[in-house]
């Protein structure tokens, strides 16, 4: 039962962050936008306040407590966020145990009781990295490598408009938003965990001015295992980030030391030059038939 709670915890954990900053830092590498994608997020960045609001973002430390529905498990999560792209999530749960996530914008980590640190690579370690800028939805076309219409649908009764992205990865997503208020209000993606890779799908509600900008203070997010709540409970926005919340974690930087120490993987020995071919051998003359002995 501990071992279901604690494989829970770390599914729980690594939709924490995306979850909890899906809304503010819902963005778009080098995607090329149509004039109507342009307008949907335009229209979003409008809803949420303006871009002057969001480029007065630079720091933002959110607390918020996750329920796995059904589980009896709990978490209790402060997230970091500094620009251009810090940011350390801290996870606090007496079921799971304590779980640490993090980037300096150039280097990924996880800490956590069960399986202790590790380098973050691959998509868990890009996905990171994009959830860290805090300022992204003032470059839409940085986050994608493809934004394309996706149609008309509806989300709790109402009318949406749907973008379907791929990012630098081929991950791909479908970002919905109101076409009322233009705001996001359900995120559908495939989200890679050590676990592997996982369908998610985040619903956002209750939208509220943090510091200029609208964040979804309550979120439902539906992934293979179950259901979780999320729900946020305070955002502070351009107060002073404590330093040591944002350093990378002495066992992270033993890791990236030895990965730096570690020498390169070796390349593989070129094939070697084919063997010349011999020389066809000349036909052997055929032996004349011996005379006829004379009768």
């Amino acid at each position: 039962m501990r071992q279901s709670v604690r494989r829970m915890g770390k599914v729980a954990v690594a939709f924490a962050v995306g979850c909890v900053l899906v809304a503010a830092n819902a963005a778009m590498a080098d995607a090329t936008l149509s004039p109507e994608v342009k307008a949907i997020l335009e229209k979003s960045v409008t809803a949420q306040g303006g871009a002057d609001a969001i480029k007065k973002v630079e720091s933002r430390i959110v607390k918020a407590k996750i329920e796995v529905v059904g589980a009896g498990l709990s978490l209790d999560v402060t997230s970091y966020q500094k620009a251009p792209g810090l940011m350390a999530v801290y996870v606090v749960s007496a079921q799971a145990g304590d779980q640490t996530k993090g980037t300096d914008g150039v280097h990924a980590w996880m800490i956590d009781a069960a399986g202790g640190p590790r380098l973050l690579d691959g998509a868990e370690k890009s996905e990171m990295i994009r959830e860290a800028n805090i300022q992204s939805d003032l470059n839409p076309e940085k986050e994608y490598a493809k934004v394309e219409l996706g149609g008309n649908d509806t989300v709790d009764g109402k009318a949406v408009v749907k973008l379907n992205c791929v990012s630098p990865d081929g991950k791909k997503s479908t970002l919905f938003y109101d076409k009322e208020s233009g705001l996001m209000v359900r995120r559908d993606s495939t989200e890679s965990t050590q676990m592997g890779d996982m369908q998610v799908s985040a619903t956002m509600s209750d939208y509220r001015d943090a510091g200029g900008v609208k964040m979804p203070f309550a979120s439902t997010v539906k992934f293979g295992p179950g259901t979780l709540q999320i729900t946020t409970e305070k955002v502070d926005t351009n107060v002073e980030v404590p330093a040591d919340k944002l350093a990378v974690p002495a066992e992270i930087a033993k890791l990236i030391e030895a990965e730096k120490a570690a020498p390169p993987a070796p390349t593989m020995a070129p094939p070697a030059p084919a063997m010349p071919s011999m020389p066809a051998m000349p036909a052997v003359p055929a032996v004349p038939a011996a005379p006829a002995m004379p009768k």
